[in-house]
Protein backbone atom coordinates (compact mmCIF):
# COMPACT_ATOMS: atom_id res chain seq x y z
CA UNK A 1 0.00 0.00 0.00
CA UNK A 2 1.34 3.38 -1.00
CA UNK A 3 1.70 5.84 1.95
CA UNK A 4 2.20 9.53 1.36
CA UNK A 5 5.55 10.53 2.87
CA UNK A 6 5.62 13.23 5.56
CA UNK A 7 8.46 15.53 4.63
CA UNK A 8 10.48 17.60 7.11
CA UNK A 9 9.23 20.75 5.42
CA UNK A 10 5.64 19.77 6.20
CA UNK A 11 6.52 19.02 9.81
CA UNK A 12 8.38 22.32 10.10
CA UNK A 13 5.38 24.26 8.83
CA UNK A 14 3.11 22.40 11.23
CA UNK A 15 5.40 23.13 14.21
CA UNK A 16 5.85 26.78 13.34
CA UNK A 17 2.09 27.17 13.08
CA UNK A 18 1.90 26.70 16.85
CA UNK A 19 3.88 29.89 17.47
CA UNK A 20 1.12 31.98 15.93
CA UNK A 21 -1.73 30.46 17.89
CA UNK A 22 -3.45 32.12 20.79
CA UNK A 23 -3.28 30.79 24.35
CA UNK A 24 -6.32 28.54 24.19
CA UNK A 25 -5.75 27.31 20.65
CA UNK A 26 -2.09 26.62 21.40
CA UNK A 27 -3.00 24.47 24.39
CA UNK A 28 -5.56 22.46 22.42
CA UNK A 29 -2.98 21.99 19.68
CA UNK A 30 -0.51 20.60 22.20
CA UNK A 31 -2.94 17.96 23.42
CA UNK A 32 -3.91 16.97 19.90
CA UNK A 33 -0.29 16.66 18.78
CA UNK A 34 0.66 14.42 21.69
CA UNK A 35 -2.45 12.27 21.24
CA UNK A 36 -1.47 11.67 17.60
CA UNK A 37 2.05 10.66 18.59
CA UNK A 38 3.80 13.74 17.24
CA UNK A 39 6.78 15.49 18.82
CA UNK A 40 7.58 13.43 21.85
CA UNK A 41 5.81 10.10 21.44
CA UNK A 42 3.53 10.39 24.51
CA UNK A 43 0.74 7.86 24.41
CA UNK A 44 -2.97 8.62 24.35
CA UNK A 45 -3.27 6.97 27.77
CA UNK A 46 -0.73 9.38 29.27
CA UNK A 47 -2.68 12.31 27.83
CA UNK A 48 -5.92 11.02 29.31
CA UNK A 49 -4.20 10.63 32.69
CA UNK A 50 -2.87 14.17 32.46
CA UNK A 51 -6.29 15.58 31.56
CA UNK A 52 -7.95 13.73 34.45
CA UNK A 53 -5.33 14.97 36.87
CA UNK A 54 -5.74 18.48 35.55
CA UNK A 55 -9.46 18.39 36.38
CA UNK A 56 -8.55 17.31 39.93
CA UNK A 57 -6.30 20.33 40.36
CA UNK A 58 -8.54 22.84 38.59
CA UNK A 59 -9.87 24.04 41.95
CA UNK A 60 -6.50 24.23 43.65
CA UNK A 61 -5.85 27.45 45.66
CA UNK A 62 -4.47 30.21 43.49
CA UNK A 63 -1.23 31.98 44.28
CA UNK A 64 -0.27 35.51 43.32
CA UNK A 65 2.68 36.40 41.14
CA UNK A 66 5.94 36.63 43.03
CA UNK A 67 8.65 39.12 42.18
CA UNK A 68 11.47 36.60 42.26
CA UNK A 69 12.32 37.31 38.63
CA UNK A 70 12.52 41.09 38.94
CA UNK A 71 15.00 42.62 36.50
CA UNK A 72 18.61 43.03 37.50
CA UNK A 73 19.40 46.28 39.20
CA UNK A 74 16.27 46.36 41.39
CA UNK A 75 16.32 44.97 44.95
CA UNK A 76 14.20 41.94 45.72
CA UNK A 77 10.67 42.86 46.73
CA UNK A 78 9.85 42.76 50.41
CA UNK A 79 7.42 40.01 51.40
CA UNK A 80 5.09 42.61 52.93
CA UNK A 81 5.09 46.36 53.40
CA UNK A 82 6.20 47.68 56.77
CA UNK A 83 3.97 50.11 58.64
CA UNK A 84 5.87 53.37 59.15
CA UNK A 85 3.40 55.87 60.49
CA UNK A 86 -0.30 56.00 60.81
CA UNK A 87 -0.53 57.80 57.47
CA UNK A 88 1.63 55.21 55.70
CA UNK A 89 -0.30 52.11 56.67
CA UNK A 90 -0.05 48.88 54.80
CA UNK A 91 -2.49 46.31 53.66
CA UNK A 92 -1.58 42.78 52.56
CA UNK A 93 0.08 43.07 49.16
CA UNK A 94 -1.07 39.72 47.85
CA UNK A 95 1.85 37.78 49.34
CA UNK A 96 -0.54 35.79 51.56
CA UNK A 97 -2.55 32.91 50.16
CA UNK A 98 -5.66 30.96 50.98
CA UNK A 99 -5.02 27.72 52.80
CA UNK A 100 -6.29 24.53 51.25
CA UNK A 101 -9.51 23.12 52.68
CA UNK A 102 -8.08 19.62 52.37
CA UNK A 103 -8.21 17.51 55.57
CA UNK A 104 -6.34 14.27 56.12
CA UNK A 105 -8.53 11.16 56.61
CA UNK A 106 -8.94 9.75 60.13
CA UNK A 107 -6.10 7.47 61.22
CA UNK A 108 -8.30 4.38 61.26
CA UNK A 109 -8.96 4.74 57.52
CA UNK A 110 -6.35 3.02 55.37
CA UNK A 111 -4.19 5.36 53.34
CA UNK A 112 -3.82 4.71 49.66
CA UNK A 113 -0.23 3.85 48.75
CA UNK A 114 1.66 6.54 46.93
CA UNK A 115 2.10 5.88 43.21
CA UNK A 116 5.60 5.26 41.92
CA UNK A 117 7.46 8.32 40.59
CA UNK A 118 6.88 7.47 36.96
CA UNK A 119 3.10 7.39 37.53
CA UNK A 120 3.05 10.62 39.58
CA UNK A 121 4.93 12.59 36.95
CA UNK A 122 1.90 13.54 34.78
CA UNK A 123 0.06 14.89 37.83
CA UNK A 124 3.12 16.86 38.91
CA UNK A 125 3.32 18.41 35.47
CA UNK A 126 -0.38 19.27 35.50
CA UNK A 127 -0.05 20.74 38.99
CA UNK A 128 2.74 22.96 37.70
CA UNK A 129 0.61 24.06 34.76
CA UNK A 130 -2.37 24.74 36.99
CA UNK A 131 -0.25 26.85 39.35
CA UNK A 132 1.20 28.79 36.43
CA UNK A 133 -2.24 29.39 34.93
CA UNK A 134 -3.45 30.67 38.32
CA UNK A 135 -0.43 32.96 38.77
CA UNK A 136 -2.57 36.10 38.55
CA UNK A 137 -5.54 35.62 40.84
CA UNK A 138 -5.90 39.26 41.89
CA UNK A 139 -5.59 42.39 39.78
CA UNK A 140 -2.00 43.39 39.06
CA UNK A 141 -2.08 47.17 39.25
CA UNK A 142 0.79 49.48 38.38
CA UNK A 143 0.59 52.72 40.36
CA UNK A 144 2.39 55.85 39.15
CA UNK A 145 2.31 58.90 41.41
CA UNK A 146 3.64 62.44 41.09
CA UNK A 147 3.85 65.08 43.82
CA UNK A 148 5.12 68.62 43.59
CA UNK A 149 5.78 69.96 47.08
CA UNK A 150 6.75 73.40 48.29
CA UNK A 151 9.16 72.99 51.20
CA UNK A 152 11.08 75.30 53.52
CA UNK A 153 14.44 73.58 53.17
CA UNK A 154 15.19 71.28 50.25
CA UNK A 155 17.92 69.22 51.93
CA UNK A 156 15.77 68.56 54.99
CA UNK A 157 12.87 67.53 52.75
CA UNK A 158 15.14 65.13 50.83
CA UNK A 159 16.25 63.52 54.09
CA UNK A 160 12.64 63.24 55.26
CA UNK A 161 11.52 61.57 52.01
CA UNK A 162 14.46 59.17 52.09
CA UNK A 163 13.81 58.21 55.71
CA UNK A 164 10.11 57.65 55.08
CA UNK A 165 10.71 55.51 52.01
CA UNK A 166 13.42 53.38 53.59
CA UNK A 167 11.34 52.69 56.70
CA UNK A 168 8.53 51.48 54.46
CA UNK A 169 10.85 48.91 52.90
CA UNK A 170 11.35 50.93 49.71
CA UNK A 171 14.28 52.73 48.16
CA UNK A 172 15.21 55.86 46.27
CA UNK A 173 15.52 54.91 42.59
CA UNK A 174 17.10 58.18 41.49
CA UNK A 175 17.61 61.74 42.64
CA UNK A 176 18.58 64.64 40.44
CA UNK A 177 18.50 68.32 41.41
CA UNK A 178 15.26 68.68 43.38
CA UNK A 179 13.43 65.64 41.99
CA UNK A 180 13.35 62.19 43.59
CA UNK A 181 11.97 58.99 42.09
CA UNK A 182 11.16 56.47 44.83
CA UNK A 183 9.86 52.89 44.88
CA UNK A 184 7.64 51.68 47.72
CA UNK A 185 6.46 48.06 48.21
CA UNK A 186 2.88 47.45 47.13
CA UNK A 187 0.39 48.23 49.85
CA UNK A 188 -1.67 51.32 50.61
CA UNK A 189 -0.87 53.66 47.72
CA UNK A 190 -3.15 56.43 48.97
CA UNK A 191 -1.55 56.16 52.40
CA UNK A 192 1.91 56.45 50.89
CA UNK A 193 0.93 59.52 48.88
CA UNK A 194 -0.69 61.06 51.96
CA UNK A 195 2.41 60.49 54.08
CA UNK A 196 4.66 62.10 51.49
CA UNK A 197 2.22 65.00 51.04
CA UNK A 198 2.66 65.89 54.70
CA UNK A 199 6.28 66.84 54.06
CA UNK A 200 5.34 70.09 52.31
CA UNK A 201 2.64 72.12 50.62
CA UNK A 202 1.12 70.19 47.73
CA UNK A 203 1.31 72.22 44.50
CA UNK A 204 0.47 69.38 42.12
CA UNK A 205 -0.66 65.79 42.52
CA UNK A 206 -1.10 63.22 39.76
CA UNK A 207 -2.00 59.56 40.05
CA UNK A 208 -2.19 56.84 37.41
CA UNK A 209 -3.42 53.32 38.20
CA UNK A 210 -3.10 50.76 35.40
CA UNK A 211 -4.52 47.23 35.64
CA UNK A 212 -2.04 44.99 33.82
CA UNK A 213 -3.55 41.62 34.83
CA UNK A 214 -4.87 40.73 31.38
CA UNK A 215 -1.73 42.03 29.70
CA UNK A 216 0.42 39.82 31.94
CA UNK A 217 -1.77 36.77 31.23
CA UNK A 218 -1.69 37.35 27.48
CA UNK A 219 2.10 37.67 27.37
CA UNK A 220 2.49 34.57 29.55
CA UNK A 221 0.22 32.55 27.24
CA UNK A 222 2.16 33.62 24.15
CA UNK A 223 5.39 32.74 25.94
CA UNK A 224 4.14 29.20 26.66
CA UNK A 225 3.20 28.66 23.01
CA UNK A 226 6.56 29.99 21.80
CA UNK A 227 8.45 27.70 24.20
CA UNK A 228 6.50 24.67 22.98
CA UNK A 229 7.12 25.55 19.35
CA UNK A 230 10.85 25.96 19.94
CA UNK A 231 11.07 22.60 21.71
CA UNK A 232 9.38 20.89 18.78
CA UNK A 233 11.68 22.55 16.29
CA UNK A 234 14.77 21.53 18.26
CA UNK A 235 13.49 17.95 18.35
CA UNK A 236 12.80 18.09 14.62
CA UNK A 237 16.31 19.43 13.97
CA UNK A 238 17.80 16.14 15.21
CA UNK A 239 16.01 14.18 12.49
CA UNK A 240 16.50 16.48 9.49
CA UNK A 241 19.49 15.86 7.23
CA UNK A 242 18.79 18.32 4.41
CA UNK A 243 21.06 21.37 4.81
CA UNK A 244 18.51 23.85 3.49
CA UNK A 245 15.80 22.59 5.81
CA UNK A 246 18.18 22.66 8.79
CA UNK A 247 18.97 26.30 8.07
CA UNK A 248 15.27 27.09 7.90
CA UNK A 249 14.71 25.44 11.27
CA UNK A 250 17.66 27.24 12.86
CA UNK A 251 16.41 30.58 11.58
CA UNK A 252 12.98 29.94 13.05
CA UNK A 253 14.52 28.82 16.37
CA UNK A 254 16.51 32.06 16.48
CA UNK A 255 13.39 34.13 15.84
CA UNK A 256 11.45 32.30 18.54
CA UNK A 257 14.33 32.66 21.01
CA UNK A 258 14.35 36.42 20.51
CA UNK A 259 10.59 36.55 21.08
CA UNK A 260 10.92 34.40 24.20
CA UNK A 261 13.62 36.66 25.69
CA UNK A 262 11.53 39.73 24.97
CA UNK A 263 8.40 38.24 26.55
CA UNK A 264 10.29 37.04 29.63
CA UNK A 265 11.73 40.52 30.05
CA UNK A 266 8.27 42.08 29.73
CA UNK A 267 6.83 39.76 32.38
CA UNK A 268 9.68 40.56 34.77
CA UNK A 269 9.11 44.29 34.24
CA UNK A 270 5.37 44.00 34.89
CA UNK A 271 6.02 42.05 38.10
CA UNK A 272 8.48 44.66 39.31
CA UNK A 273 6.25 47.63 38.52
CA UNK A 274 3.22 45.97 40.14
CA UNK A 275 5.10 44.98 43.29
CA UNK A 276 6.62 48.43 43.81
CA UNK A 277 4.86 51.79 43.57
CA UNK A 278 6.66 54.43 41.54
CA UNK A 279 6.29 57.90 43.03
CA UNK A 280 8.06 61.01 41.74
CA UNK A 281 8.49 63.89 44.18
CA UNK A 282 9.50 67.31 42.93
CA UNK A 283 10.62 69.68 45.70
CA UNK A 284 10.27 73.42 45.23
CA UNK A 285 11.80 75.75 47.83
CA UNK A 286 9.75 78.61 49.19
CA UNK A 287 12.28 81.05 47.71
CA UNK A 288 12.75 79.78 44.12
CA UNK A 289 15.95 80.23 42.17
CA UNK A 290 14.96 82.90 39.65
CA UNK A 291 18.12 82.35 37.61
CA UNK A 292 16.91 79.03 36.20
CA UNK A 293 14.39 80.56 33.77
CA UNK A 294 15.64 83.00 31.17
CA UNK A 295 12.82 82.90 28.63
CA UNK A 296 9.89 80.68 27.78
CA UNK A 297 8.35 79.36 24.58
CA UNK A 298 5.29 81.06 23.08
CA UNK A 299 3.72 77.59 22.60
CA UNK A 300 1.72 76.36 25.58
CA UNK A 301 2.35 72.63 25.04
CA UNK A 302 6.10 73.20 25.01
CA UNK A 303 5.97 75.24 28.20
CA UNK A 304 3.95 72.51 29.91
CA UNK A 305 6.30 69.62 29.08
CA UNK A 306 8.22 68.06 31.97
CA UNK A 307 10.90 65.42 32.03
CA UNK A 308 9.47 63.50 34.98
CA UNK A 309 5.79 63.34 34.12
CA UNK A 310 3.75 62.81 30.97
CA UNK A 311 1.87 65.95 29.94
CA UNK A 312 1.03 65.24 26.28
CA UNK A 313 -1.33 62.29 25.88
CA UNK A 314 -3.20 62.40 22.56
CA UNK A 315 -2.82 60.11 19.56
CA UNK A 316 -2.04 56.76 21.15
CA UNK A 317 -3.91 54.69 18.55
CA UNK A 318 -1.95 56.23 15.66
CA UNK A 319 1.54 55.72 17.14
CA UNK A 320 3.73 52.71 16.37
CA UNK A 321 7.27 52.11 17.62
CA UNK A 322 9.49 49.12 18.42
CA UNK A 323 10.13 48.87 22.15
CA UNK A 324 13.59 48.51 23.68
CA UNK A 325 14.30 45.34 25.63
CA UNK A 326 12.76 45.52 29.11
CA UNK A 327 10.20 48.23 28.29
CA UNK A 328 6.49 47.47 28.53
CA UNK A 329 3.77 49.46 26.75
CA UNK A 330 0.70 49.71 28.96
CA UNK A 331 -2.28 48.45 26.97
CA UNK A 332 -4.94 50.11 29.13
CA UNK A 333 -3.29 53.49 29.45
CA UNK A 334 -5.03 56.35 27.66
CA UNK A 335 -1.65 57.66 26.50
CA UNK A 336 1.29 56.03 24.71
CA UNK A 337 3.62 55.21 27.56
CA UNK A 338 6.23 52.45 27.92
CA UNK A 339 8.26 51.92 31.08
CA UNK A 340 11.19 49.85 32.30
CA UNK A 341 11.78 48.53 35.81
CA UNK A 342 14.38 51.23 36.52
CA UNK A 343 11.63 53.86 35.85
CA UNK A 344 13.08 54.83 32.48
CA UNK A 345 10.18 55.79 30.24
CA UNK A 346 9.25 56.28 26.60
CA UNK A 347 6.36 58.61 25.76
CA UNK A 348 4.76 59.69 22.51
CA UNK A 349 1.86 61.95 21.59
CA UNK A 350 0.65 64.34 18.96
CA UNK A 351 -0.23 68.04 19.06
CA UNK A 352 -1.73 70.35 16.48
CA UNK A 353 0.67 71.75 13.91
CA UNK A 354 -0.23 75.35 14.66
CA UNK A 355 1.36 77.50 13.40
CA UNK A 356 2.18 75.33 10.41
CA UNK A 357 5.81 74.37 10.40
CA UNK A 358 8.08 71.50 9.43
CA UNK A 359 10.06 69.17 11.71
CA UNK A 360 13.07 71.47 11.76
CA UNK A 361 10.93 74.43 12.85
CA UNK A 362 9.51 72.52 15.82
CA UNK A 363 12.87 71.04 16.74
CA UNK A 364 14.27 74.57 16.95
CA UNK A 365 11.26 75.55 19.06
CA UNK A 366 12.11 72.74 21.47
CA UNK A 367 15.68 74.03 21.67
CA UNK A 368 14.46 77.56 22.43
CA UNK A 369 12.39 76.24 25.37
CA UNK A 370 15.22 74.12 26.73
CA UNK A 371 17.59 77.09 26.58
CA UNK A 372 15.13 78.93 28.79
CA UNK A 373 15.23 76.09 31.30
CA UNK A 374 19.02 76.00 31.30
CA UNK A 375 19.09 72.42 30.00
CA UNK A 376 22.38 71.20 28.59
CA UNK A 377 22.26 69.92 24.99
CA UNK A 378 24.19 66.65 24.88
CA UNK A 379 23.70 65.70 21.24
CA UNK A 380 21.61 66.52 18.18
CA UNK A 381 21.01 64.22 15.24
CA UNK A 382 18.42 63.40 12.60
CA UNK A 383 17.19 59.83 12.31
CA UNK A 384 15.61 58.38 9.19
CA UNK A 385 12.24 56.81 9.97
CA UNK A 386 9.52 55.24 7.80
CA UNK A 387 7.70 58.58 8.03
CA UNK A 388 10.66 60.76 7.10
CA UNK A 389 13.45 62.62 8.95
CA UNK A 390 13.17 62.79 12.74
CA UNK A 391 15.28 65.47 14.49
CA UNK A 392 16.34 64.20 17.93
CA UNK A 393 17.87 66.24 20.74
CA UNK A 394 19.30 64.84 23.98
CA UNK A 395 19.31 67.04 27.11
CA UNK A 396 20.51 66.63 30.67
CA UNK A 397 20.04 68.88 33.64
CA UNK A 398 23.05 70.54 35.24
CA UNK A 399 23.40 68.49 38.38
CA UNK A 400 26.04 66.26 39.91
CA UNK A 401 23.63 63.37 39.29
CA UNK A 402 22.05 64.35 35.98
CA UNK A 403 19.01 62.81 34.38
CA UNK A 404 18.57 62.62 30.61
CA UNK A 405 15.64 63.77 28.53
CA UNK A 406 15.42 62.90 24.82
CA UNK A 407 12.95 64.86 22.67
CA UNK A 408 12.18 64.25 19.01
CA UNK A 409 9.54 65.85 16.77
CA UNK A 410 8.14 64.93 13.39
CA UNK A 411 5.45 66.72 11.38
CA UNK A 412 2.78 64.61 9.72
CA UNK A 413 0.48 66.98 7.82
CA UNK A 414 -1.71 68.69 10.45
CA UNK A 415 -0.05 67.03 13.43
CA UNK A 416 3.26 67.26 15.22
CA UNK A 417 4.32 63.98 16.81
CA UNK A 418 6.42 64.44 19.94
CA UNK A 419 8.57 61.54 21.15
CA UNK A 420 10.20 61.61 24.59
CA UNK A 421 12.53 59.37 26.55
CA UNK A 422 13.19 59.91 30.25
CA UNK A 423 16.30 58.26 31.72
CA UNK A 424 16.54 58.89 35.49
CA UNK A 425 20.32 58.72 35.86
CA UNK A 426 23.64 58.12 34.15
CA UNK A 427 23.42 54.33 34.51
CA UNK A 428 20.00 54.24 32.84
CA UNK A 429 21.27 56.46 30.02
CA UNK A 430 24.23 54.18 29.31
CA UNK A 431 22.02 51.09 29.46
CA UNK A 432 19.19 52.27 27.21
CA UNK A 433 20.52 55.00 24.92
CA UNK A 434 21.31 52.86 21.86
CA UNK A 435 18.00 50.98 22.03
CA UNK A 436 16.08 54.22 22.59
CA UNK A 437 17.54 55.62 19.38
CA UNK A 438 16.65 52.41 17.55
CA UNK A 439 13.10 52.69 18.87
CA UNK A 440 12.84 56.30 17.68
CA UNK A 441 14.16 55.27 14.26
CA UNK A 442 11.31 52.73 13.98
CA UNK A 443 8.60 55.32 14.71
CA UNK A 444 5.76 55.55 12.22
CA UNK A 445 2.14 56.62 12.12
CA UNK A 446 -0.44 53.88 11.65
Amino acid sequence: MFRRPTTSRTILAFAVLAAGCGASSGYRYEQQSYAQGNYGGASTLAVATEQAAERDYSRAPRTEVSADSAPAGSPPPSPAPVTVTQSLSSRPSGESYKKSSYRAPPPQQPQQPSPPPQQAQPQTEVRRKAAKAAEVNEPMVVYLGYLKLRVKRTLEAIDAVTDLVQKSGGYVQSMSAQVMVVRIPAGDFDGAMAALSELGEVLDRRVKALDVSQQFTDIDARLAVALQARERLLALLKTVQNVEERLMILEEVKRLSEQIESMESSLATLRNLANYFTITIELEPIVPNTNTIVHRSPFAWLRAMQAYVQILNKGKTSIAMDLPRGFVLFDKDDAWRAQAADTSMLRAAKVENDPRGDSVFWSDAVQHEMDGRDEELVSHETLQTPGGPLPVRVYRNKDVRPRYWVIAVQVQDKDVYVLEAFLPDEAAWRLHKSQVMQAFASFHVK
